[in-house]
């Protein structure tokens, strides 16, 4: 195995400060830059200032957006979610660019709301759903990453179709380093039976075929 052919889609942080610190880091490692997103989380709805567009200039596309239901109860709330959520959809529609999705409680909102929108590279980071929502997910074409931390539910996507998979690290927010991202490739090797070297080159092919779309 060539630790070169090991990709991680997802490395980030909440503030504007330790974004900085993560880029550095990133942009360290060989063709990190090809993965460059800019967007506001659901976390941080409240600092959006409608102004996207004015930075998105040179980017691949938009991420992380989405809905977090956990955190955030209070209907108003998940209502000016939304609102954001949409208004980034609508740059990343026109750009045709990479989306990336964070989604938490909330798959059924950001599912039905997409539809609504014409969008070929999706990515849903750090994948929580159930099965159902990842077959709604694959069947438009779209796909999840698998962080480094195993759970049931990515286990039964992981059994279910390895076709639509990406690796991830969430990077330093559940990992201190991108290289750790060879544990999510071992996870999804021990899940699917398969050896690590024939896994490495699957999650290579799909990612290829993501970024063709």
């Amino acid at each position: 195995m060539d630790m070169k052919d090991l990709i991680d889609v997802h490395t980030h942080d909440y503030d504007y400060q330790g974004n900085v610190k993560t880029i550095k880091v990133a942009y360290s490692y060989n063709n990190f830059h090809k993965s460059d997103l800019v967007g506001i989380a659901p976390q941080n709805y409240k600092e959006y200032q409608y102004d996207l567009e004015q930075y998105i200039s040179g980017k691949l596309g938009v991420g992380e957006i989405g809905l977090d239901y956990y955190w955030v109860r209070e209907d108003s709330e998940r209502k000016a979610q939304r609102e954001v959520f949409e208004h980034q959809l609508r740059i990343a529609e026109k750009m045709n660019g990479i989306v990336e999705i964070h989604c938490r409680d909330a798959y059924e909102d950001i599912l039905n709301i997409m539809s609504s929108y014409n969008l070929k590279r999706v990515i849903f980071h750090f994948f929580s759903g159930n099965l159902n929502h990842y077959r709604a997910i694959i069947d438009r074409g779209w796909y999840i990453s698998i962080p480094p931390k195993p759970s049931s539910v990515r286990k039964q996507a992981i059994k279910y179709n390895i076709s639509h998979l990406l690796c991830e690290t969430d990077s330093p927010y559940v990992t201190d380093s991108p290289d750790r991202v060879i544990e999510s490739y071992k996870f999804i090797a021990e899940v699917s039976g398969q050896n690590l070297d024939r896994v490495v080159e699957l999650i290579l092919d799909n990612y290829n075929s993501f970024i063709s779309r």
